[in-house]
């Protein structure tokens, strides 16, 4: 499926998934049977804003790392899936062995929890 403003979608079961070039690599998966146009309009956002969501996204960990014990120091190859509505995640694989990975789930365009672990 071609989504305007982000790319092709491949269907898998449940889910959809794309490698938008604005998101330099980075997988955006929609985790839904089918994609509403909610969802496309969230991807649409996500992929024009995406070094603002990738700042907004490491001020968050940082700014709550205290709150959560985080100690991973490296956050790379981010990943991003849209659930239903307005909520969404951004996952970022790190270098360390406990804290493999470090999520930020969204409402909308708001971070309000930080998710750690395998």
């Amino acid at each position: 499926m071609q989504v305007v403003g982000v790319g092709t979608f491949c269907e898998h079961p449940g889910y959809w998934e794309s490698y938008p070039e604005r998101l330099n690599g980075a997988v955006l998966s929609i985790e839904s049977n089918d994609i509403s146009v909610e969802q496309q309009e969230l991807s649409r956002y996500i992929c024009s804003n995406w070094e603002e969501v990738l700042a907004l996204s490491l001020n968050y960990i940082e700014s709550h790392r205290e709150n959560y014990g985080l100690q991973a120091k490296t956050f790379k190859d981010p990943g991003v899936f849209i659930q239903s509505g307005e909520e969404w995640s951004i996952y970022f694989d790190t270098n360390n062995e406990y804290e493999a990975v470090v999520g930020i789930e969204f409402r909308g365009i708001q971070p309000f929890q930080m998710i750690i672990g395998d």
